[in-house]
C-alpha cells in the first residue's frame, strides 16, 4: 500500500491515495472468485458418463512416465481432449513414446485416483491394450516436442546412464530419466532441486545468451529481445512446471524493465509471477514445487545479498553458502510437510556440488542448442560434462549415506527450527549492517564442513553387513517395491536373482548389503517386475555369469551369458545352484511367461532355499523337489490353489514374500497367507529388506529398512 499511495501520512493523506488502496483491497475477493471459477473450469470433465466402462481411441503423451511407490508406472495423456492418467497393464515392460507421441489404447476408464488428482488428471484409464503409432502431435507444441527430443539426444550422447539422466534433469528438468537409486540419493542428500528446472536455469540461460550475443557484436536492445525469446522457448521446453513458470515470468519481467530503461523491482516481479501462475492454474497453490519455489525466492530476495557480503573468503563460496543456508531454511518446512523428510546433509552436499553446477549447466545448454543443428557438434560439449557429472553423482550417492540424510521427521519441529534460523539471520543483518564482522572461526567452520564432506565423499559409511561365513546360506529379499530381487550369499560368493522394475533401487540395495560384484546374475523370466532393473545392475555391477531367462538382455564383456535350462548346475564358491525348470520341451510359443520362470535350488553346506520366481504350483508340484529351509513364495504371494500341497512337500522353516507396499494387485492374498500359517513368514512391504541366515546352528532372520 505504501507503493500504491506513497503520500499517505497518518490521517491526512490525500483521498486519491486511500481510494487506490481500497480499490486494490476490493480486487482481492474478486480475484478469489475468479480463482474458484477458474479451478472449477479446469476440473470440469465430459468423461464422467464413461466411468466404469471400456473405452478405446487415440491419446497423446503429455508428460514423461513415472513410477509410484508400488512400482507401477503411469503417464498423463490427452484422451478425448482431456488429461487422463494412463496405467499400463502389469505385463507391459515399459511405456513407449516420448512427449507428443500418439498412442492407441483400450481399457477401463475410472474415477481419478489420488495419483491422478495430484497430476491434475480428470480420470484414470486402466489400459489393457496399448500401442504406439508413427504419428506425433503437430502445431507449436509439436515443434517444441521435436526441439526437446533433439536436446535429449544431445544431452545423453556418449554418457553413462547415471550421468546422462542427471544432465537431462539439470538442463531440461526431467528427473524421470534418473534411476530410482540416484533419484532417492539426490533427495536424501538435499540435491534434488538440481533436477527441477527453476530460477537458476533461467539465470544461467540469460547470462550465457548475453555473453554469446556480446561476443557476436549484437546491440543491447536486440540482445534483450533475444533473451526474452529464449526464455519463452525454454519454459515449455523444460516442462512448464510451477517453479520454471515462476522463474520465467520473473526473468522476462526483469528483461522488459531493462528494455524500457526502468529500474527493476524483484519483489514486483515475484508478485507478477505469483499472479500469472495462479491465474493460469489456481491449483498450483497446493503444489509442493510452487510452494518451495516461492519460499526459497522470498528468503533469497530478502537476505541473500546481505548475507553473502558478510561472509569472508571467495565470493563464489560466500554466495553458495548464503543461498544454500537460506533456501534450505525456507524450503525445509514445506518438504517436511509434503514428504515427511529433512536432510542434515543438504548444506555440505550443496557446498561440494556448487563449483560444478554452473559449468555443467552452461555446457549442457550449449550442447542442447547445438543439438538442434547437429548431434556431432553437440558431442564435445556433452563429453565435457562427463567428469563434473560423475563428481556430482558421487556426491549424491555418498551424501545420501551420511548421518542425518533423509531423516523421517514431522514438519512442526522443522518449521520451528527454520523460523528461528531465519529470524536470527534477519535480526543479525538488521542490527549491524555495516559493523558486523564474521570472525576467523566461521572460516574454520566452513573449512571443516568442506573437509569432512570431502572425507565422507571418499570413504562413505561402512554400514554394510559382513558376508556370511562359508557353509552359511544367506538369502536376502531386497526391498525393491512390487517386484523380485533376491540376493543369495555364502562366504565371498554372491548371486542375484532378478532385479525388480526398471526404476527399482536394486543397485542401492546391493551396495547396502556390501555387494559390489556378482558371481552370477539369474533373471528368471522377462516380466518387467523381474527383468526391468537388469540393465541398471549390469551397468553398475561386475557380473561373471548372466543366466538370462528373458532372452533379450545384453551384458558387457567378459560376462558369460547362458539361458536357464533344467539340469544345469553352477558352483560359485561355497554356493551351489541347481536349475529345475524350464525344460526344453516347455519352451512352446504362447506359454505364459510365469510358467517359464526359472526355478532354482540354491544350497550351501546342508542348507538350501527354493527360489521360484513367478512359477506357481502348476509348474512346481510336478517337479522333484527336496525339503528346503527357505522358500521364496511365488509371484509375490498371489492366489495359488496348489500352494498347500507344495508346502507339505518342501516343508520350509521360513517363507519370504517380495512385494511392494500399497500395491494394486492385492498381494499377498488371504488364501496365500492362510496357507503359510504355521511357517515363519516375512514380507518386504512391511519389513524392508529381509535376510535369512541358515547355518549348521539354525536359522536367524534380520530386517533392514
Amino acid at each position: 500500500l505504501g507503493r500504491i499511495s506513497p503520500h499517505i501520512e497518518g490521517k491526512s493523506g490525500p483521498r486519491w491515495g486511500w481510494g487506490r488502496a481500497i480499490l486494490v483491497l476490493a480486487c482481492l475477493p474478486l480475484g478469489a472468485i475468479a480463482g474458484i471459477e477458474r479451478t472449477q473450469a479446469l476440473e470440469r470433465t465430459s468423461l464422467r458418463p464413461l466411468f466404469d466402462t471400456t473405452v478405446s481411441g487415440t491419446a497423446t503423451v503429455l508428460e514423461l512416465a513415472r513410477t509410484d511407490r508400488g512400482g507401477r508406472k503411469s503417464v498423463v495423456v490427452k484422451f478425448r481432449g482431456e488429461r487422463v492418467l494412463l496405467r499400463p497393464p502389469p505385463w507391459r515392460p515399459r511405456l513407449v513414446g516420448a512427449i507428443g507421441a500418439e498412442l492407441t489404447l483400450k481399457g477401463e476408464l475410472r474415477e481419478p485416483d489420488l495419483v491422478a488428482r495430484a497430476r491434475h488428471a480428470h480420470a484414470t484409464l486402466l489400459g489393457d491394450e496399448i500401442a504406439t503409432t508413427d504419428r506425433r502431435r503437430g502445431g507449436l507444441m509439436g515443434v517444441i516436442d521435436d526441439t526437446r527430443t533433439r536436446a535429449q539426444r544431445a544431452l545423453t550422447r556418449g554418457l553413462p546412464p547415471p550421468e546422462a539422466g542427471l544432465l537431462r534433469g539439470m538442463v531440461l528438468g526431467e528427473d524421470a530419466a534418473l534411476s530410482k537409486d540416484l533419484r532417492d540419493d539426490m533427495r536424501a542428500a538435499g540435491l534434488s532441486h538440481l533436477t527441477a528446472a527453476s530460477g537458476a536455469n533461467i539465470a544461467l540461460l540469460a547470462s550465457l545468451a548475453f555473453a554469446c550475443c556480446a561476443l557476436a557484436g549484437i546491440p543491447v536492445r536486440p540482445r534483450l529481445l533475444i533473451v526474452i525469446a529464449l526464455i519463452a522457448i525454454y519454459v515449455p521446453l523444460a516442462g512448464a512446471g510451477p517453479s520454471i513458470q515462476r522463474a520465467g515470468v520473473m526473468g522476462a519481467a526483469g528483461v522488459v524493465a531493462l528494455l524500457g530503461s526502468r529500474p527493476g523491482d524483484r519483489w514486483y516481479a515475484l508478485l507478477l509471477a505469483a499472479s500469472a501462475t495462479l491465474a493460469l492454474d489456481p491449483r498450483a497453490l497446493s503444489d509442493p514445487g510452487w510452494q518451495m519455489s516461492f519460499a526459497a525466492v522470498i528468503a533469497l530476495l530478502a537476505w541473500a545479498r546481505a548475507l553473502a557480503r558478510r561472509i569472508p573468503g571467495p565470493r563464489a563460496l560466500a554466495e553458495a553458502l548464503s543461498v544454500t543456508v537460506l533456501a534450505t531454511l525456507a524450503t525445509a518446512p514445506v518438504a517436511a510437510a509434503h514428504f515427511g523428510t529433512a536432510s542434515l546433509a543438504s548444506l555440505p552436499a550443496n557446498l561440494l556440488a556448487a563449483p560444478v553446477v554452473t559449468p555443467i549447466m552452461w555446457l549442457g545448454l550449449i550442447a542442447a542448442t547445438l543439438g538442434q543443428i547437429s548431434q556431432t557438434l553437440a558431442g564435445p560439449f556433452t563429453a565435457l560434462c562427463g567428469p563434473p557429472l560423475g563428481f556430482l553423482v558421487a556426491v549424491g550417492e555418498h551424501a545420501a549415506q551420511w548421518p542425518g540424510a533423509g531423516l523421517d521427521v514431522s514438519w512442526v519441529p522443522v518449521a520451528i527450527v527454520s523460523a528461528v534460523g531465519l529470524v536470527v539471520v534477519a535480526v543479525v543483518l538488521r542490527a549491524a549492517p555495516d559493523t558486523l564482522r564474521i570472525t576467523a572461526r566461521i572460516r574454520v567452520v566452513v573449512a571443516l564442513v568442506a573437509t569432512v564432506g570431502a572425507l565422507l565423499l571418499v570413504a562413505g559409511r561402512a554400514t554394510a553387513p559382513a558376508p556370511p561365513p562359508d557353509g552359511t546360506l544367506r538369502v536376502t529379499a531386497l526391498d525393491v517395491g512390487q517386484g523380485d530381487a533376491i540376493l543369495v550369499q555364502s562366504g565371498s560368493a554372491a548371486v542375484l536373482f532378478d532385479a525388480g522394475v526398471p526404476e527399482a533401487p536394486t543397485v542401492k540395495r546391493l551396495r547396502a548389503a556390501g555387494v559390489d560384484r556378482l558371481d552370477a546374475f539369474v533373471v528368471t523370466h522377462g516380466d518387467a517386475d523381474h527383468a526391468g532393473g537388469a540393465p541398471s545392475v549390469l551397468a553398475a555391477v561386475s557380473v561373471k555369469v548372466l543366466v538370462d531367462g528373458s532372452g533379450r538382455l545384453r551384458a558387457p564383456q567378459p560376462t558369460k551369458i547362458i539361458a536357464p535350462r533344467a539340469g544345469q548346475e553352477l558352483t560359485v564358491g561355497a554356493l551351489r545352484l541347481r536349475i529345475l525348470w524350464p525344460t526344453p520341451e516347455a519352451l512352446v510359443p504362447g506359454t505364459p511367461p510365469n510358467d517359464l520362470s526359472a526355478v532354482v535350488i540354491a544350497s550351501a553346506g546342508d542348507r538350501s532355499a527354493l527360489l521360484t520366481g513367478d512359477a506357481e504350483s502348476n509348474v512346481l508340484n510336478p517337479l522333484d523337489l527336496p525339503d528346503v529351509d527357505i522358500l521364496k513364495v511365488s509371484h509375490h504371494g498371489s492366489a495359488d490353489n496348489g500352494l498347500p500341497q507344495l508346502l507339505t512337500r518342501v516343508r520350509p522353516e521360513v517363507a519370504l514374500i517380495s512385494l511392494g507396499a500399497d500395491n494394486t494387485y492385492g498381494h499377498p492374498t488371504r488364501s496365500t497367507l492362510a496357507a503359510l500359517r504355521g511357517i515363519e513368514t516375512h514380507r518386504t512391504d512391511l519389513e524392508g529388506s529381509i535376510s535369512v541366515d541358515a547355518s549348521p546352528a539354525g536359522l536367524s532372520v534380520s530386517a533392514r529398512k
